[in-house]
């Protein structure tokens, strides 16, 4: 398992540093190359190192303010050096598991044998619920006062149950 994660890491971190490239290329007006900064990320495959290209940006307000378009493209989050992946698998082993038994689980298949710790993981599942309970507020208001019926995968289901409230009002003469 170690020699197969080695190579993913190697694969995932040319793939990024290629994607970097690119971006570089592609880069919006008035962002300015201002060199290399380096970043250890803990994927599922274990901790890959990227270097990454750092850009300066100029606000109209004259404010300063440091970009790094690989990070922005791929979603990493600058706060935390865990990949969306990894964080994603901590979180589904949480529901299933109390926080320090998921932590242990995620440590337990990755290739060094280290993970996320149990109070990293409860701040995960606490950002995932706030967005997951923000979408689904947004729908439901959609639904209520647009009339906007939310996105479905279009399955029929052969058997469907339905519960439902009684109210009996007795008749009266």
């Amino acid at each position: 398992w170690e020699a197969t994660a080695e190579v993913a890491r190697g694969q995932l971190r040319q793939a990024l540093e290629m994607l970097d490239g690119e971006l570089m290329a592609r880069r919006p007006a008035g962002l300015r190359h201002c060199g290399w900064k380096r970043r250890v990320v803990r994927t599922i495959v274990g901790a890959v190192e990227i270097r990454r290209r750092r850009y300066r940006e100029v606000l109209p307000t004259g404010e300063v303010r440091w970009r790094y378009l690989l990070d922005e493209a791929v979603g990493l989050p600058s706060e935390t050096g865990v990949s969306p992946g990894l964080r994603d698998r901590a979180v589904e082993a949480a529901v299933r598991l109390p926080y320090r038994k998921a932590a242990a689980e995620v440590a337990r298949v990755g290739p060094d044998g280290r993970g996320p710790s149990h109070g990293a993981i409860h701040r995960w599942v606490k950002q995932v619920g706030g967005q997951r309970i923000c979408r689904e507020e947004e729908q439901v208001e959609a639904l209520f006062e647009d009339g906007v019926v939310p996105p479905t995968t279009g399955e029929r289901v052969e058997v469907l149950f339905a519960e439902a409230d009684e109210v009996r009002v007795a008749l009266q003469r």
